[in-house]
């Protein structure tokens, strides 16, 4: 009887690791579809706006968010607990490729958006850095504790306890990344659709638009998967079948929203979807047009790498105070011109009645 107890119960567990790699290999499948769909969707507009621009350092950041994330798929695709020598060390090679240098690029761009929508308020700056660098160290400590025969679910009993607090600390220091910097730039750009007039005069080509969009999106999509990955996480009936699979599709999701959202922000510094009466102000990367220096001298942009902080940053609140100024100069110009005009017709009015 015992043995028969046994036996049943090592078919139950090969069934189950069985219907697991099923699972794992399906998602796979789809997340590399997805990922290659995108690539090819944006190729032409990746190769006008990023490619032939050379070598910037908001083309680096680019490249950091859209490509290194495949390496963990193709990883997955090919796995096997079998057939891969030194699988550890690969799991946490591909890993420390794919996740963290995507998530600090994620985080960067996030950061350098908050700075220009803020109008480079370094204390928000200051508090989405240490929760970026926060959530970097503990994806640190995740690779340090990957193991391909580690169990799917993390909040197994059998599993490091000090794996299971980062990997759970990593979800949620990611949503309260993403709350916080989501919050800022929505409360920042309300201020600034009440400051236009109201969402009737935002154009769907703006900057500001665009912000709106790609943040909604974001926010919704992924927060919406990681707290779904936590929650199935606890959930006694996935039993490691599905745990992992929807945590895997944040990290692609993400470099997709992303990668879009600068491929757009380029295309709109290019002039190609800019409106002549688009009035909103310019939050976008750096221009490739000369500029001048304090000596009156020409400088070639693309000779010089240009910063970060100046491929995202925008006078943000400068063109309302240039574009205010510029309606009460002209204000101005009429008061005068109809007080000119008013003066003129009294003079002719009091010659009418002398004569």
């Amino acid at each position: 009887m015992p043995s028969l107890i046994a036996l049943v119960a090592r078919a139950t567990t090969s069934l189950h690791a069985h219907r697991q790699t099923q699972i794992s290999a399906y998602a796979t499948y789809s997340r590399i579809t997805l990922y290659a769909y995108d690539i090819l969707l944006n190729l032409s507009r990746e190769k006008e706006l990023i490619w032939k621009e050379g070598l910037r350092p908001s083309s680096l950041l680019y490249y950091a968010v859209r490509y290194p994330v495949i390496a963990k798929q193709i990883f997955y695709l090919f796995y096997s607990r079998t057939h891969i020598s030194h699988c550890d060390s690969w799991n946490q090679f591909t890993f420390t490729v794919s996740i963290l240098i995507t998530r600090i690029a994620i985080v960067i761009s996030f950061i350098l958006r908050v700075y220009a929508v803020m109008n480079g308020a370094l204390f928000f700056v200051a508090v989405l850095t240490i929760l970026g660098l926060l959530s970097t160290a503990l994806d640190i400590v995740q690779v340090k504790e990957l193991s391909c025969t580690q169990a799917s679910n993390p909040f197994n009993h059998d599993s490091d306890v000090c794996y299971s607090r980062a990997f759970v600390l990593t979800f949620l220091s990611l949503i309260v990344f993403d709350v916080t910097a989501t919050t800022l730039i929505v409360w920042k750009l309300v201020a600034v659709i009440k400051l236009q007039g109201g969402l009737k005069k935002l154009g769907s080509e703006s900057v500001v638009a665009l912000i709106i969009r790609s943040g909604t999106l974001y926010f919704i999509i992924i927060t919406g998967i990681q707290l779904g990955a936590v929650i199935l996480y606890f959930l006694r009936f996935s039993q490691g079948l599905f745990s992992t699979v929807l945590n895997d599709y944040t990290l692609i999701i993400s470099s997709i929203l992303i990668s879009r959202f600068l491929l757009d922000l380029r295309s709109m510094s290019s002039g190609v979807h800019r409106s002549e009466d688009d009035r909103l102000p310019s939050l976008q990367f750096a221009s490739r047009h000369d500029r001048t220096t304090s000596n009156g001298e020409q400088t070639d942009a693309s000779e010089h790498w240009m910063s970060f902080v100046k491929d995202f940053e925008g006078t943000f609140y400068d063109d309302f105070s240039s574009e205010s100024s510029e309606e009460d100069d002209g204000a101005e110009m009429r008061m005068e011109d109809l007080a000119s005009r008013a003066i003129v017709v009294e003079e002719r009015l009091q010659r009418n009645e002398m004569l």
